[in-house]
């Protein structure tokens, strides 16, 4: 592999875990290469099976490495999270914005509906008028009545600050009629029950079938 660095942007690192990095690192630059083992008799297995073992311990170091570096950075993130979360928290914003969202909403309903019964009571008066006159001029239907135009209410057309949208949703409404494909298999529930049975048990679970595969586990 290509010699591997330490990062110009870790400056900030401690004396102790720069050191550790710098020990990391060496050991990685320092791998053999290991592309021409092909396990073909008893030597080469056991070449084979010493380079999983070192490239195991190596990926623990890698790790190890890793949480001895951003733990403390993970603390310090917490840290400024909690923070500014606790400054929203301190703040009328979300409160204020909740409330001034439902006025907002509230308001374009109750116009909307407005303008619904505006417009239902214009076809009523319009339909009445058709059959008066259909009756005073003796026939027995009234005259189709032309449809009348009133605009729909459109929302929040007097604000330039606010504009709605409209949320896609949705809801069970039968649950037997969903297609199986919708549906997601419980697999920590199924690992759970495969875990506590043994390598030769018939599964317990309609549909679910156990199987064994062969694992290397180095020593």
């Amino acid at each position: 592999m290509d010699q591997v660095l330490m990062p110009i942007g870790f400056s900030f690192l401690k004396i102790t875990e720069k050191q550790a990095l710098t020990q990391l690192l060496n050991d990685l630059n320092a791998i053999s290469d290991t592309s021409g083992i092909i396990v073909t008799d008893a030597k080469s297995l056991n070449e084979a099976a010493l380079s999983i073992s070192q490239y195991k311990m190596l990926d623990k170091k890698i790790e190890k490495t890793r949480k001895l570096i951003t733990e403390p950075l993970n603390g310090l993130v917490k840290e400024a999270n909690n923070y500014f979360k606790s400054l929203l928290i301190q703040s009328p914003i979300p409160l204020e914005v909740e409330r001034l969202n439902k006025e907002v909403l509230n308001y374009n309903a109750a116009e909307k509906k407005k303008t619904n019964d505006l417009r239902k009571a214009e076809e009523a008066r319009l339909e009445e008028e058709a059959l008066n006159h259909a009756i005073a001029c003796g026939k027995d239907e009234p005259a189709i009545v032309v449809e009348t135009v009133i605009p729909d209410y459109k929302v929040s057309q007097n604000t330039a600050y606010i504009t709605t949208a409209k949320l896609k949703k949705w809801r069970v409404t039968d649950l037997t009629l969903i297609p199986h494909s919708y549906f997601i298999l419980n697999e920590t529930a199924i690992n759970t029950i495969r875990r506590l049975s043994k390598p030769e048990d018939i599964s317990s679970i309609p549909g679910i079938e156990y199987y064994t595969e062969d694992s290397l586990r180095t020593k």
